[in-house]
């Protein structure tokens, strides 16, 4: 079960960004759909995937009223009912005022209830079904395995060195997409080039369109981005799945081998999945196979 409070800006904020991400559940992509949040000591995370893009927005120190809270997985359709329901106010004042109030967010093993709290603006409440999780092997695209690998440090001289990057503003950037779908109606892709010292970019589009967007980047402190990924790489680490072990149908023969020999002699077999792969550990000996 879970029991916490979030802000309710910070709750909004973080389905508006990932849900673009969570694709649609067809008969050949059955497990999208969703939106995955997990809960840790410091955050509630919420992330999913498309299987081309991968997006986690994480909630930084949530009031937690159980401590044993658990991770859930909603529908793209509860989301949306979420973000319908709870709006903040059109003023400024107003607003500013709603998203600071704390959001209340009840789990158990069947349905979610969100509800708006606070001694100034409480509010609504909703309940809604969760997806009822899986049995065995979790099969849900491993997002965090994804964006660790996208986070592996590069090396520069023996040191690590975080990688350069361009900065757009996407208000402007999104003004190309209408040549985007034009020139690419079934998939609409642009390429961003550099160019030069100027401090601009090229935007192309195939061979057929070329413009340019100006690159808002300064001076990048290296150690400052360097400090960001490694962050990232912390809250990813224990978020990923154990790697599934495959072993060939030949050395799991040799597998039976080994261990029917060792019990004939009175010894026992231990296997260990180990990150180079499975290992055999006879206990009369020590050797390992």
């Amino acid at each position: 079960m879970t029991k916490l409070e979030i802000p309710r800006g910070k709750f909004r904020a973080a389905l508006t960004a990932v849900l673009p991400h969570a694709g649609r559940q067809t008969d050949d992509t059955p497990l999208l759909g969703r939106v995955r949040f997990h809960v840790t000591g410091d955050a509630l995370y919420a992330y999913c995937t498309d299987l081309g893009t991968q997006a986690l927005a994480a909630i930084w120190k949530p009031e937690f009223l159980r401590e044993d809270a658990d991770g859930f997985d909603l529908a793209v359709g509860e989301v949306k009912k979420l973000l319908q329901v709870f709006r903040a106010p059109s003023t400024e004042a107003a607003r500013e005022m709603w998203e600071r109030q704390p959001m209340r967010v009840d789990t158990d093993t069947k349905s979610i209830t969100v509800t708006e709290t606070g001694d100034i603006i409480a509010g609504q409440s909703l309940t809604l079904p969760l997806i009822e999780a899986q049995d065995g092997d979790d099969a849900y695209p491993d997002v965090a395995r994804l964006l660790m690998a996208a986070l592996a440090p590069s090396t520069a001289s023996g040191s690590t060195r975080a990688l350069d990057a361009l900065v757009v503003d996407l208000p402007t950037l999104s003004k190309f997409s209408a040549a985007a779908k034009a020139f690419g109606p079934d998939w609409p892709l642009v390429r961003l080039v550099q160019v030069g010292p100027a401090e601009q970019v090229l935007v192309e589009i195939g061979d057929e369109f070329i413009g340019m967007v100006r690159d808002n980047r300064m001076a990048q402190d290296y150690d400052v981005l360097d400090q960001v990924h490694t962050q990232w790489r912390k809250v990813l680490t224990p978020m990923q799945r154990p790697k599934r072990a495959h072993v060939p149908t030949s050395m799991v023969e040799q597998f039976k081998a080994v261990a029917g020999t060792a019990l004939a002699d009175g010894g026992a077999t231990v296997f260990r999945i180990t990150p180079d792969g499975v290992v055999i550990d006879l206990d009369d000996d020590g050797s390992d196979e």
